[in-house]
């Protein structure tokens, strides 16, 4: 998704950005499709998640990452909430845009 940005005040663009980018995902969710991009799902897109994948999917994925990433080196924070205190801050996001949970429990 591309914002154009010209003219705009640059202090709330990436609010602005994240505002658009939520309220297209959340349509297309609600139409049956899934959050795909070229980069992954990251950052932007991780509170939709559990939409798409299973609780198992998020318990595979933290097995995964903590056998080979112990440290949390790579990808730091993208995809998969880290803490209960991010998954919690993501769902009253969530419930606030949305009106419903988005983010595993």
């Amino acid at each position: 998704m591309t914002l154009e940005h010209r003219g705009m005040e640059r202090d709330h663009l990436i609010e602005k950005y994240e505002a658009i980018e939520d309220a297209a995902r959340d349509e297309v969710m609600l139409a049956g499709g899934c959050i795909s991009h070229h980069h992954g799902v990251g950052k932007l897109r991780k509170k939709f998640i559990s939409r798409t994948a299973t609780p198992n999917t998020f318990e595979w994925q933290n097995a995964l990452k903590d056998k080979i990433d112990p440290k949390n080196i790579f990808a730091i924070n993208n995809t998969i909430p880290r803490s209960e205190e991010e998954s919690a801050e993501i769902a009253k996001e969530c419930e606030e845009k949305f009106g419903k949970q988005t983010v595993p429990k």
